[in-house]
C-alpha cells in the first residue's frame, strides 16, 4: 500500500439544499482527523453542516457512514470494489470523504473532497471517481474509468492528502500498490479538513432502484497535522438510514488491526 501524498476531487450530486436532520457527532480520538459525505440533487454534497465539532446533517440522500472529527491533513482507506446497481437517475457509491466544516463552497456551508466507486446519474456501470468542492469554489466531479474485472472484490487504496502550499492531491492505487491515477489541486486556500467519513451514499434505498454488494473498508487512516499517518483508533460515530447499513466487522484499536474493518450494505 502506497501512503505517499496524493490528491483528487469529486463533485456533489445535487444542488438541492440539505433537509436538516442534525445530529451532533463528538468522536474524540488520539490524533487529528476529518471526514466528508455527500448529499444533494444534482451534485454530491458532504453530509456535514457548517459547525464544529462534527455536526452532521443527513437530508435528501441516504447514508451508511461513520465519522471521525478533528483537524487533519488527509485521509486514507482501502475500499473493496463491488458490484453496484442503480436505476436511471439514481446514484450509489462507496467512498471516502474529507470535509472542512467551517469554510463554504457554493453556499453549502462546508467544503470537501471525496473519492471512491460509484454508479452516477446517466452513467452505465461502476466507475472510479473523485470530486471536490473547495472553499469559495464550486462542485466538480470526474468519473475516470470502470474497474477491470480483475479488481472486483479487491481493495484499491484511496488517498486524499495535503501535498503542498494550498494544495491537495487525490490518488487511487491498484490493489498491487501501483498508482492507477493521481490528481493534484492547487488554490485550495483556506481548506482545513475537520471531519473524515467512510461509507455508502445513495439517492434511493430500495432494492429496485439502487443496490450494492457488501463492501468492506480497511486500513482506515488519517494524516495528522504533525505530518504523520496514523490508523484510526476508534469506531467514530455511525449514522445509517437502515438501509443503507454501516457496521464494524472488527473495531479499530489504533495499532495492530490497521484501523479496523468496516462494511456497508444496501438495499
Amino acid at each position: 500500500m502506497n501512503t505517499s501524498v496524493r490528491l483528487v476531487y469529486r463533485i456533489p450530486l445535487g444542488a438541492a439544499k440539505l433537509v436538516s436532520s442534525l445530529m451532533v457527532v463528538a468522536a474524540l480520538f488520539v490524533g487529528q482527523m476529518v471526514g466528508a459525505s455527500l448529499a444533494s440533487a444534482s451534485a454530491h454534497l458532504p453530509s456535514v453542516a457548517n459547525s464544529a465539532p462534527c455536526i452532521t446533517s443527513y437530508g435528501i440522500h441516504y447514508y451508511g457512514v461513520t465519522s471521525w472529527c478533528g483537524t487533519n491533513q488527509g485521509a486514507l482507506a482501502e475500499i473493496e470494489t463491488v458490484h453496484l446497481y442503480s436505476s436511471y437517475g439514481n446514484h450509489i457509491s462507496n467512498e471516502l470523504w474529507d470535509i472542512d466544516t467551517t469554510h463554504d463552497c457554493s453556499g453549502y456551508g462546508i467544503s470537501w473532497m471525496e473519492s471512491g466507486e460509484a454508479v452516477e446519474y446517466q452513467q452505465t456501470g461502476n466507475w472510479y471517481f473523485y470530486a471536490l468542492c473547495p472553499p469559495g469554489g464550486s462542485f466538480t466531479s470526474n468519473f475516470l474509468q470502470q474497474p477491470p474485472s480483475s479488481e472486483v472484490y479487491q481493495f484499491p487504496t484511496y488517498v486524499i492528502a495535503h501535498s503542498g502550499y494550498q494544495q491537495y492531491t487525490i490518488t487511487e492505487d491498484h490493489p498491487n500498490g501501483s498508482t492507477n491515477w493521481s490528481y493534484t489541486f492547487g488554490g485550495m486556500g483556506s481548506f482545513t479538513p475537520s471531519e473524515i467519513e467512510i461509507g455508502l451514499e445513495t439517492t434511493a434505498n430500495d432494492y429496485n432502484d439502487a443496490h450494492s454488494d457488501t463492501a468492506y473498508f480497511e486500513y482506515n487512516e488519517y494524516y495528522s497535522t504533525n505530518g504523520n499517518w496514523y490508523f484510526q483508533p476508534v469506531t467514530g460515530v455511525i449514522f445509517d438510514n437502515k438501509p443503507p447499513y454501516f457496521a464494524w466487522y472488527q473495531a479499530p484499536n489504533g495499532s495492530g488491526n490497521h484501523g479496523g474493518t468496516a462494511y456497508t450494505t444496501c438495499c
